[in-house]
């Protein structure tokens, strides 16, 4: 398959409108560098039912979740923040790190995302991100937790290029005739 983004707080009310159109940017670039993705977005407003918890074990947003992650090379699960409401992150995106995780990934978001953004990580309870402790726990893949500031949506385009740049890597790879490695995503030649 690919790339699988997450939005567990997709739902209104309290859902998380910034991740959600943050998400869709992602999409759109993925699907325009014909890089294999889905887009998984939470059906339950936060209240009723927390998909980013251990709540979401039995229903069908964990089932899709983990029928995708079959298949995926990389989990990068969306969520958003006000700086306005929260002034304890100034930052325009955070990248979480959980117990498990794999720190470089969240190494190379920050490299390709310092130049034009501020840009910070922030470790966080596994609890509250049910999608990726899933991917790295039970399907060992590695996961980018990424929290969008709703005031930075201006940055969104480039963070999403960047971001999308970064999934690309982790994709598959074969040799080429003349000996290189090349990824199998968006090469018709990839059989």
């Amino acid at each position: 398959m690919g790339i699988v983004i997450a939005v567990p707080h997709a739902k209104n009310p309290n859902g998380s409108p910034s991740a959600v159109a943050f998400a869709k940017q992602l999409e759109s670039i993925l699907d325009i560098r014909d890089i294999p993705n889905y887009a998984l977005y939470g059906n339950s407003p936060r209240d009723m039912l927390d998909l980013s918890s251990s709540e979401a074990r039995g229903t069908s947003y964990n089932s899709d979740l983990a029928s995708a992650l079959r298949v995926a090379y990389i989990l990068l699960e969306v969520h958003d923040f006000d700086s306005a409401s929260d002034p304890t992150f100034d930052e325009d995106f955070l990248f979480a790190e959980v117990a498990k995780c794999d720190t470089e990934v969240i190494d190379q978001a920050l490299a390709i995302t310092n130049d034009f953004a501020n840009v910070d990580t922030e470790r966080i309870e596994s609890e509250k991100h049910y999608a990726s402790s899933l991917a790295i726990l039970s399907f060992e893949i590695p996961t980018l937790i990424v929290y969008v500031n709703r005031d930075s949506t201006d940055l969104y385009p480039a963070a999403a290029e960047a971001l999308a740049q970064l999934a690309e890597g982790y994709a598959p790879r074969r040799t080429d005739e003349d000996g290189s490695e090349v990824s199998i995503v968006g090469n018709p030649r990839q059989h």
